[in-house]
């Protein structure tokens, strides 16, 4: 399994808390300090986001950090080669995927996490049920397609928060 050579690193949610690494290449012969941590945000701004920032040699200024694009739950981790990288859970990964994440890092995800978490449970659920068809919409035909769209995802969104509260991690 490709987990066993991964040592997961937790806690660490800003430039305050990051994981160090005070030996990391800067061009082809300085060497400086980089930093890594997870980003939070709240669901409408998109979940986590992995960080890093070095230390400009030269100034001894942090440089700007650099992030990654936004997922639900992230957990970085130290590969074979003690490189950092991450490990994300999306709301479309597999039933096996998500039981997987669950039970190798239930134990250590922050408040975030597991709330995130359970929305992602809850939405597989609901979305096990749910069908899409693609139709030529006829003239005159939008405003009603349109409705029952909207409709049809209310109804959606609601099965979904109601499974979120049945989620016991």
């Amino acid at each position: 399994m490709e987990n066993q050579s991964r040592k997961y690193l937790y806690n660490h949610t800003n430039p305050e808390t990051a994981y160090v690494v005070s030996d990391y290449p800067w061009g082809f012969r300085l060497r400086t300090t980089i930093r890594y941590w997870i980003e939070s945000k709240d669901a409408k701004n998109g979940g986590q986001r992995f960080a890093s920032q070095t230390i400009n040699p030269k100034t001894g200024q942090w440089c700007k950090p650099k992030y990654s694009t936004y997922t639900p739950i992230m957990v970085m981790y130290l590969d074979q080669n003690e490189h950092v990288q991450y490990t994300c859970l999306r709301h479309n990964d597999s039933e096996e995927s998500i039981n997987s994440f669950r039970e190798a890092h239930i134990s250590n995800l922050n408040e975030f996490q597991k709330s995130h978490l359970k929305e992602i449970i809850a939405y597989t659920k609901v979305m096990k049920h749910v069908t899409f068809t693609c139709q030529v919409v006829k003239p005159g035909e939008g405003e009603q397609r349109k409705n029952d769209q909207e409709e049809a995802l209310k109804n959606i969104n609601k099965a979904i928060s109601f499974e979120i509260r049945k989620v016991v991690l």
